[in-house]
């Protein structure tokens, strides 16, 4: 028994790494751009070995890994959506806020009411040219016109302490200059980040990209995307992606008659049309006619739809089980 968790927990393992040291293959969907893997990285979940994922017909073994790559979701490095929210969103939202930012930079009535207060202040008060130009002694840096009356300032000491320091033998001593500070150390890219960059022109830098909150919003969108199918996964449930159709999905019950009917319709079907009209005998209408041609197109892989079988058996068995415990 230790011997048989043993070899399960290596394989789940080895499954794992492999699945994360393998190149992304977009499966015909929409390539994620390289300035959105590099802003927004990849988001790995953690391996498991529950529920099916088909990918343009041809079943993936689990253990599975459900990631976000960008602006995509990736499942065992097979990419199974297109970008679920476009680059463009994410630069637009940018570029919107930059924008914003810089028309409050260019208001003056910010400016104004810092200056007067918060109040009114002359500019609106100023009813002539001169009242609107006149030096304020209150703020202005120019010295105060004396008051009728009063005795001049003496300012000969003053004068001649400027003269001194103009004409003066000593030469002025040099500011210090302040000392530049350590730069921190590069972060490690992820491993997807290097690959993009790997297949994209050198010669082009990566685009500079700074989150704001509108950016977040988006990004969280998506996560919420790649933990949903996360979680139906965990659950027993399966997927049928492909970028020709939308995805198909179901629950335990359903993936248990798939798991039952689809490996002898595969093996013995001798071309898509007949697959389709024994999935139709079998009470699966819903396997479109499309999904039927890109199972057929991979008809050789039934012996792997067996061991699916199998598995969901014994889910379902355990499943039994544990309802017939609770309702004693």
């Amino acid at each position: 028994m230790q011997k048989t968790y043993i070899t399960a927990l290596a394989a789940l393992v080895l499954g794992c790494f492999a699945a994360s040291a393998a190149p992304v293959d977009n499966c015909g969907f929409e390539k994620v751009p390289r300035d959105a893997l590099v802003a927004l990285h990849e988001s790995r979940g953690k391996p498991f070995t529950a529920g099916a994922v088909f990918v343009n017909g041809k079943y993936l073994k689990p253990p599975y890994v459900v990631s976000r790559y960008g602006t995509a979701i990736v499942i065992n490095g097979h990419q199974v959506t297109g970008q679920l929210i476009p680059w463009s969103k994410f630069t637009g939202a940018r570029v919107a806020s930059a924008a914003r930012s810089a028309s409050d930079m260019d208001d003056p009535s910010s400016a104004y009411q810092s200056e007067a207060g918060g109040s009114a202040g002359k500019y609106e008060e100023a009813k002539s040219l001169d009242e609107l130009f006149e030096d304020d002694p209150g703020t202005s840096g120019a010295p105060a016109a004396p008051q009728a009356g009063a005795a001049p300032a003496d300012t000969s000491d003053d004068d001649d302490d400027a003269l001194d320091d103009l004409f003066g033998d000593d030469p002025p001593k040099p500011k210090a200059q302040p000392k530049p500070k350590p730069r921190p150390a590069p972060r490690a890219q992820p491993s997807a980040v290097a690959r993009a960059a790997q297949d994209s022109d050198p010669a082009t830098p990566p685009e500079k990209f700074e989150h704001n909150a509108r950016t977040k919003q988006l990004l969280e969108t998506i996560d919420k995307q790649r933990t949903m199918i996360d979680r139906t996964l965990r659950a027993n449930h399966f997927y049928f992606f492909s970028p020709r159709y939308a995805s198909v999905g179901g629950n335990l019950r359903t993936l248990g008659s798939i798991a039952e009917k689809l490996p002898d319709a595969m093996k013995d079907s001798t071309s898509p049309d007949d697959l389709f009209a024994r999935m139709r005998k079998s009470g699966l209408g819903f396997v479109s006619m499309e999904v039927c041609t890109d199972l057929y197109v991979n008809r050789l892989t039934f012996p792997a739809i067996y061991e699916l079988r199998n598995r969901i058996r014994e889910e379902i068995s355990r499943q039994k089980a544990l309802t017939s415990e609770v309702s004693y």
